[in-house]
């Protein structure tokens, strides 16, 4: 072989998910050493180690809970249901006391325009 004589490529081979998903689960069950994993699989030991780095993170992204965004949640209670809800959780008696208190002010209201007329 002479300086001049490209190198022979490695013929690409590709592996599956799943020759990937054994190859990276039996490296980390210690069922087989990661030299011998290369050797079968004929890939480097910077491959074997990509493939481990994406199984976890797979791993981490599918355990992560998942959320909606909040237009995407549908009402966690009827609308009809949350102001029944908001109507018993007030103080007893805070309506009756505000219907009562409004009831005062417009009579008194009432009263302003005949008190400043008999004034004049």
């Amino acid at each position: 072989m002479t300086g001049t004589e490209p190198k022979a490529r490695r013929e690409r081979v590709v592996h599956s998910a799943q020759e990937k998903a054994e190859a990276v689960l039996s490296w980390w069950t210690e069922r087989r050493r990661p030299s011998e994993i290369c050797r079968e699989l004929k890939i480097t030991s910077t491959l074997l180690s990509q493939w481990q780095e994406r199984a976890m993170e797979g791993i981490l992204l599918a355990l992560k809970p998942r959320t909606r965004k909040p237009e995407e949640r549908a009402p966690a209670l009827p609308e009809k249901v949350e102001r029944l809800l908001a109507r018993k959780s007030a103080p007893e008696g805070t309506s009756r006391l505000s219907r009562r208190l409004t009831a005062l002010m417009q009579a008194k209201e009432s009263e302003k325009p005949a008190a400043t007329s008999a004034s004049h």
